[in-house]
């Protein structure tokens, strides 16, 4: 099979769960549009493949990806552009753009207390806390939902977005 081919696979597979499923984690058309001029006016964009880098398959990355960039070293992160581009987690390598109405600190705030969750029974505080960082994320206030499956679904969702950075 041609990586072309996997790629275009790879993309359009995740571009129908980003259509599909994930909404609420994906930017508004504007700055995704802003971010990915940015990644092609880069001189690390791959145009071929459209990724940051050499395009990392697996957990290999190559030695080209990693290297000095102002005074400190840098990883590329071989990510498929049009994709990441739309993630509000997301954020440039090189820090060219960064992710949307979180800073860092929330982001691994959220990766800790998302990780942390039992799978099982969550507080009526845990359940406040995850609606209020879902809220945070879409700018649209939600109550928090008494329904098991729903929020079982939106941490699978957050567990989901955290893994893809």
């Amino acid at each position: 099979i041609k990586p072309t081919y996997r790629l275009n696979v790879f993309t359009n597979t995740f571009k129908t769960h980003l259509k599909n499923y994930a909404p609420m984690f994906t930017v508004p058309p504007a700055i995704r549009d802003h971010r990915i001029k940015t990644c092609q006016e880069c001189k690390y964009y791959r145009k071929t493949t459209m990724s940051c880098g050499t395009l990392i398959v697996g957990e290999s990355v190559p030695e080209e990806n990693e290297f000095n960039y102002r005074r400190k070293k840098v990883r590329l992160c071989g990510c498929v552009m049009p994709v990441k581009t739309k993630l509000m987690f997301a954020k440039c390598p090189l820090g060219k753009w960064d992710s949307f109405r979180l800073s860092k600190e929330e982001i691994e705030e959220l990766k800790t207390f998302v990780g942390g969750l039992p799978l099982s029974t969550l507080t009526r505080e845990q359940v406040k806390k995850l609606y209020e960082l879902k809220s945070k994320l879409t700018g649209r206030r939600e109550q928090p939902s008494t329904c098991g499956s729903c929020v079982n679904s939106l941490i699978k969702e957050f567990k989901k977005q955290l893994e893809e950075l």
